[in-house]
């Protein structure tokens, strides 16, 4: 493997909501997305749209602004 680069997945969408009383609205969402974007992060971990139709929502509207970041989704395999 040639490339060296040091790339960078954040997780504060999906686990920052883990914390006792967190929730962050859609609006705090892409606002967060916005700034990991512009602070160069490879990847923006957005959560699980297994959760909810909201989850998948905010899937969708990170998807549609086009960053130079990757937007990922967090998944389960499971059986059945």
């Amino acid at each position: 493997m040639t490339d060296s680069r040091i790339r960078f997945v954040d997780c504060t969408l999906r686990d920052g909501e883990q914390a006792p009383g967190v929730f962050f609205t859609l609006e705090e969402k892409l606002a967060i997305a916005d700034l990991l974007n512009a602070a160069g992060v490879d990847v923006i971990d957005a959560g699980m749209p297994s959760v909810s139709k909201e989850e998948r929502a905010t899937l969708t509207a990170l998807v549609a602004r086009n960053y130079r970041a990757s937007v990922a989704a967090t998944v389960r395999a499971l059986r059945g």
